[in-house]
């Protein structure tokens, strides 16, 4: 089992651009094709309706700013008639259903939809080393504003590596959020069981307009190099993720 430790970022910075001779990462056009194909197949009206014209609009100037954006679609919206998140993260493209007491929380209407952005750090290879499964986060999913979230994940190598890595969690409250925990020993292709602990949602900083609500967190595997006095960051596995409720 590896244990960690933690340091947080604000997700404020610019990524400096990578140079030559770095692996092939994933590229826009590819998460654009994902989020927009996962917009035409999950909405209530139909794949070239305004509704998917108006929320390519906001993916296109989100990639090209280099932000990661989060949707909260209300259920009339939805074909299946539920309340469901997509998020461009990284690089990645994730979804979530929302409880009607978690969309309540956020006041989203089963009419409504809700977009929120935040910058984006780091760029995501197009093949990773590692995968993440088997997200638990303790409390059922519920946390107190002020409290910290603890829990695991199973972190797998697909091929023999080395070198310093970091389970990343990301998150977007009142601001974009990056909280790192550096790893004692690179996961193993059998397996490896990481203990996290993140937190609290809402620090000082937020004590007099603290976040409450639905919160998807994103976990992922990353490399780091402040080598060049700027903050790098690889992708290294996939990204999962869990809608917390913050109360």
């Amino acid at each position: 089992m590896v244990r960690a430790f933690v340091f947080m970022i604000l997700i404020c910075v610019s990524v400096s651009s990578w140079s030559r001779g770095q692996p092939a990462t994933v590229s826009n056009d590819t998460v654009r094709e994902k989020a927009i194909g996962w917009l035409k197949y999950n909405n209530k009206f139909g794949a070239d309706s305004e509704f998917v014209r108006d929320m390519t609009e906001v993916i296109d100037e989100s990639l090209s700013d280099n932000m990661n954006v989060n949707f909260f679609f209300g259920s009339n919206l939805m074909d299946a008639g539920k309340f469901m998140t997509m998020h461009i993260y990284g690089g990645a493209v994730l979804s979530f259903e929302l409880t009607p007491e978690q969309a309540a929380a956020m006041e989203l209407g089963p009419s409504s939809a809700s977009v929120t952005t935040s910058g984006n750090m780091g760029k995501r290879l197009a093949q990773g080393s590692f995968e993440l499964s088997e997200l638990h986060i303790e409390g059922g999913g519920s946390v107190a504003t002020d409290a910290k979230f603890k829990g695991r994940v199973k972190c797998k190598a697909t091929r023999a590596v080395d070198g310093s890595y970091a389970l990343r969690v990301g998150y977007r409250a009142n601001q974009g959020i990056g909280q790192f925990h550096w790893l004692d020993a690179t996961p193993t292709t059998d397996g490896t069981e990481i203990e996290f602990e993140f937190g609290p949602v809402n620090d000082e900083d937020n004590q007099f307009d603290p976040f409450r609500g639905p919160l998807a967190v994103f976990f992922d595997i990353v490399a780091i190099d402040e080598s060049g006095g700027d903050i790098e960051i690889l992708i290294h596995s996939d990204t999962i993720g869990q809608v917390l409720t913050v109360r």
